[in-house]
């Protein structure tokens, strides 16, 4: 008899072991499963925000020749601290700047086309901080532009990507003029400009074509029209000759 109960209470005492090793398997197995979830869940990138606002480079460049065979060429460095709103604040007044192929002459035709820089073919802009980073790829150049001895004056729509933003369509605006001032040591002006305005579309076309575009083209090229006489005329520093 005393053997007998001695076999069933070691019996009770494994079934009681096993029981309670289960129950703790199962609750390390909820606590890996439910790490691992928090884990891929903090893992996830975030949905970034577009970017918003506007900036203006005032930088150095000149032109040669008029019409299809007109070049222009970049030079580094900027005449006036930039402006900008919105997120383009966080560049600050004198970010480093990097052109198209800077330092040679550069057909205007191929603007957006080429492109020696590192973010792509069609990268024709680049800023940076040292903290912060923006680039612009060329979508379109406008029709209707100014390409004559004296003026260049283009506009057109891009993809401007920065550091911490989602990708954001724009539009960007070029002129390159001879001046007289002191602060246009070379005898030309340059002044760059882009404005965000949204999403791009996904896949980015390119050239930018859909039903409703020409109508939202025609209305933000004349806001940029506006826009850019009206940083002209605001921080103008001479006549043209």
């Amino acid at each position: 008899m005393r053997k007998l109960l001695l076999t069933g209470l070691a019996t009770l005492f494994e079934i009681a072991r096993y029981e309670c090793l289960q129950s703790t398997r199962d609750r390390i197995k909820k606590i890996l499963i439910s790490g691992s979830l928090l884990a891929a869940a903090a893992s996830a990138p975030a949905k970034a925000d577009i970017i918003h606002g506007t900036l203006t480079v005032f930088g150095s460049a000149y032109i040669e020749g008029s019409g299809p065979s007109q070049t222009v060429e970049f030079l580094p460095g900027q005449t006036l601290p930039t402006m900008a709103t919105g997120d383009f604040m966080t560049l600050g007044a004198a970010p480093g700047f990097g052109w198209q192929n800077m330092g040679t002459d550069l057909l205007v035709s191929r603007i957006g086309q080429g492109s020696d820089l590192l973010c792509g073919s069609s990268c024709f802009f680049t800023a940076t901080n040292g903290i912060s980073g923006l680039s612009l790829n060329i979508l379109n150049i406008n029709s209707g532009g100014t390409m004559d001895a004296n003026l260049l004056d283009l506009t057109g729509t891009a993809i401007i990507n920065m550091t911490g933003f989602s990708p954001t369509l724009g539009f960007w605006w070029l002129d390159v003029f001879p001046i007289d001032h002191p602060l246009a040591p070379t005898g030309w002006w340059q002044t760059f400009g882009i404005a965000a305005i949204g999403s791009p579309p996904v896949p980015v076309p390119a050239p930018l074509t859909g039903a409703g575009l020409p109508g939202l083209l025609l209305a933000s090229a004349a806001f940029l029209g506006w826009w850019r006489r009206r940083s002209l005329a605001r921080f103008s520093v001479g006549t043209r000759r």
